[in-house]
Parts: C-alpha cells; structure tokens; sequence
C-alpha cells in the first residue's frame, strides 16, 4: 500500500467515524427500500393469484348457469308435454343435479 492509499484509507475511516449517523440512514434507506420491492413482488404474485382465482370462479358459475339452464329445459319438456307422472319429474331433475 503506497503513502497515498494508506492517506486516502485514513480519511476514509476518518470521516465513516464522523459520520456515523448518514451511514446508518443509507443503510436504513436501502433495507426499506429492499422491503419494498419484496413487499411489491409479493403483491404482484398475489395479484396473479387472485386473477386465476377469479378466472376459476368465473368459469364455475358459468358452469352452474349451465346446469341450471339444462335443469329448466327438462322441467319444461315434462310440464308442457303433458306428463302428469310427477315420480319422473322429481328423478330427472336429481339426475342432471349429479
């Protein structure tokens, strides 16, 4: 180490010692700022979730609106042919319910 890296590293130390305190803020800035950017990708990983979540329950009530439509059409083909035997009313609409 020559005269003039031992006289720079000395006032290296010198002003670390002096200036405590900005250091310790720096370092305080760049944890917050770490935390933040992991609290952003979690949110982010989050938000992806909640879009396949929200495209599950979509796809879910479409397929309940579906049954529900299949059930109707069954009740109205045996109201309005005249079928009076209620015992295969009540068994079509427990089958399309499975």
């Amino acid at each position: 180490m020559t005269d003039e890296e031992y006289t720079e590293f000395v006032r290296t130390k010198m002003w670390e010692k002096t200036h405590q305190h900005v250091l310790e803020e720096r370092a305080r800035r760049e944890a917050a700022a770490k935390a933040l950017k992991e609290e952003r990708e979690q949110a982010r990983r989050n938000g992806d979730k909640m879009e396949r979540d929200r495209d599950v329950f979509a796809k879910r009530m479409e397929e309940s609106l579906k049954r529900g439509v299949e059930q109707t059409r069954i009740v109205t083909f045996y109201l309005f042919n005249n079928d009076t035997d209620t015992t295969k009313y009540r068994v079509s609409i427990k089958q399309t319910n499975c």
